[in-house]
């Protein structure tokens, strides 16, 4: 069973910084006479979300163990809370290929976390 996003973190993206393709593009194949046909990879639905997540010293070092410890390196697919059009809604996530997040620490007590989700049925 995957793991619930934590709950003493924080998952409301930074206000400018969501963004989000709906579905992945369809495969196409091409013929020598007319149009290419265009299918879908997949019956399952997977959105790509991208946004940042502002937070605290302590809920990014408490985000950072959850990744590398329970995700296992942010492997593992996770449910969280993400945004759909007017509220949020609970989903099966897992990072995209590549880095789980990227932090900038900025000036002081304060962590801008960005992340990339693949989402299922968003």
């Amino acid at each position: 069973m995957p793991e619930a996003w934590p709950a003493d973190v924080p998952h409301t993206p930074i206000a400018g910084s969501f963004q989000g393709t709906p579905f992945r593009a369809a495969d196409a194949t091409e013929f020598e006479d007319g149009p290419a046909r265009a299918r879908r990879r997949s019956t399952l639905r997977i959105a790509t979300l991208r946004f940042a997540i502002r937070m605290s010293n302590a809920q990014f070092d408490a985000f950072h163990l959850w990744v590398n410890e329970v995700l296992i390196d942010g492997t593992l697919p996770f449910y969280m809370p993400v945004w759909r059009g007017g509220g949020f809604v609970t989903k099966l996530c897992r990072f995209t290929r590549g880095e789980p997040f990227s932090d900038d620490p900025g000036q002081g007590l304060r962590h801008r976390v960005s992340v990339s989700l693949d989402v299922e049925d968003y």
